[in-house]
């Protein structure tokens, strides 16, 4: 329970359920899980850079730039709807965490996708702060 924000979150969430939690507030902000303390910081990300594209746009991408394709849904989905081939599964839950896997890439082309395009954007909101 983060009690400055108002908001009770259930871990590990019930299944089908998201495993984030979207802040209207930034600061830092204790909480209580069972017996455990600590303090979340909740930032503003600034705009990222990056373009929205079509599944054909993606695929010229593809073809011509040879850029990282990040797939940034769940392993489940991963497993169960087939992915891109080539593609690196870095799921945008732990894509903060993680983003040190992604330092090579800096400086060139990433194409990030997801099932429905809200986590691909999310992430790339995250790895543009990131870097």
């Amino acid at each position: 329970m983060i009690k400055d924000l108002k908001i009770k979150h259930t871990l590990p969430p019930e299944q089908g359920g998201k495993k984030y939690v979207k802040f209207k507030k930034t600061g830092l902000y204790p909480f209580q899980y069972g017996n455990v303390n600590g303090t979340v910081e909740v930032v503003e990300f600034a705009e990222a850079n990056y373009q929205p594209v079509t599944a054909e746009e993606a695929m010229n991408i593809m073809a011509n730039i040879s850029p990282l394709i990040l797939d940034v849904r769940t392993p489940g989905e991963y497993r169960r709807e087939g992915c891109i081939k080539g593609s690196v599964l870095l799921p945008v839950q732990v894509i903060q965490r993680e983003y040190v896997k992604l330092l090579d890439y800096r400086d060139k082309p990433i194409l990030i996708y997801c099932a429905t395009g809200n986590r691909s954007t999310v992430a790339a909101k995250i790895s543009t702060q990131s870097f």
